[in-house]
């Protein structure tokens, strides 16, 4: 629900959205300086308690925004100081789904990551 709900607030204001589906925090920041986006929202379930559930919203960097950044964003929001557009202006959704694949092969291609001792240490990963 919070998806859907992110993603159409997102177009109603004119922004494109590329929905990159189930994702680590990393991999999205990577998505966001590969796809060249003005920046990224992770929604997140972490590990803590429901009421810390939250978004993650990081700059055209990939990197987690400022405080002062965070309170424009707000201030935004409170004064309502944006504007919803018209039908045909409404942004576009479209969906790549290689981006952890092609986060993991980054790190495999990464000369510090010793791949033979991870295929030696036969790890189980559920």
């Amino acid at each position: 629900m919070v998806h859907n709900i992110i993603i159409g607030n997102l177009l109603s204001i004119g922004i494109d959205v590329i929905d990159i589906g189930l994702a680590t925090t990393p991999t999205v920041e990577m998505a966001v300086t590969e796809l060249k986006a003005q920046g990224g929202i992770i929604l997140t379930a972490s590990h803590n308690p429901k009421q810390w559930n939250a978004l993650k919203l990081l700059n055209n960097k990939g990197e987690f925004i400022s405080g002062d950044e965070g309170k424009l964003i707000l201030e935004i929001a409170e004064k309502e100081a944006f504007q919803f557009v018209s039908v045909d202006k409404l942004g576009k959704i479209t969906e790549d789904k290689d981006m952890l694949s092609a986060h993991i092969t980054a790190i495999l291609k990464n000369k510090l990551v010793d791949k033979k001792a991870i295929a030696a240490a036969n790890f189980k990963i559920v």
